[in-house]
């Protein structure tokens, strides 16, 4: 069994995330500063069935993706925004558990966990 560690940089002024799992540490994201992290986004249900809305704050093409608890990417999702209230997620294929999620937009990028329990 492997251990995840994240670790969380301050590089001038940006947030680095990086996953380590024993044999090296893999860059996850950067944030261009602290005020990015998970600003007006709401994610319901919490915990989900497997399909779960996120807030549509964005009206832009978006890059959604999900990471389990080892730190392994499960999904990506390409969406237009657009200006319908909120983006709808489709996880039934992913196992209970419990996930990190990066929403991200050309500008910013928006961080949110999110439980999946059936």
């Amino acid at each position: 069994m492997r251990k995840l560690i994240l670790l969380i940089m301050f590089i001038s002024g940006s947030m680095v995330f990086y996953a380590q799992t024993g044999m090296g540490a893999s860059k996850i994201d950067t944030l261009a500063s602290i005020g990015d992290v998970n600003r007006n986004l709401k994610v319901y249900p919490h915990p989900s069935e497997g399909i779960f809305k996120i807030e549509n704050v964005f009206n832009d093409y978006v890059i959604i993706s999900l990471y389990d608890e080892k730190g392994q990417n499960v999904m990506n999702i390409n969406e237009f925004a657009g200006f319908e209230d909120h983006i709808e997620v489709d996880a039934l294929h992913l196992p209970n558990g419990k996930y990190f999620g990066i929403v991200r937009t050309k500008e910013l990028n928006y961080f949110f966990n999110i439980v999946i329990k059936r």
